[in-house]
């Protein structure tokens, strides 16, 4: 049974009726989140030191592309995992 009081979308939930409708015993609410159905965002940026780019948040170095040796910028650093901005 899902329980509206415990979901992450309560205060949002636009089935949430005020009256939990949702989450009766015989209904699970196929909209719950609990705090461990779900994992923090770090963020983070790639930062240009004048020669190297390096994470912000763990001051590791991009990788290099193998062919032609240039640092990757990827969306999510793959030392932290740190999604970049």
């Amino acid at each position: 049974m899902a329980d509206c009081k415990q979901c992450l979308c309560e205060q949002v939930c636009r089935f949430n009726d005020g009256h939990n409708l949702y989450c009766k015993e015989d209904y699970e609410c196929p909209h719950y989140k609990s705090a461990s159905d779900v994992v923090e965002v770090i963020s983070g940026k790639w930062v240009n030191d004048g020669e190297d780019w390096f994470c912000n948040r763990c001051n590791h170095n991009a990788l290099c592309d193998k062919m032609t040796g240039e640092e990757v910028l990827s969306n999510i650093c793959s030392h932290c995992g740190a999604r970049m901005n």
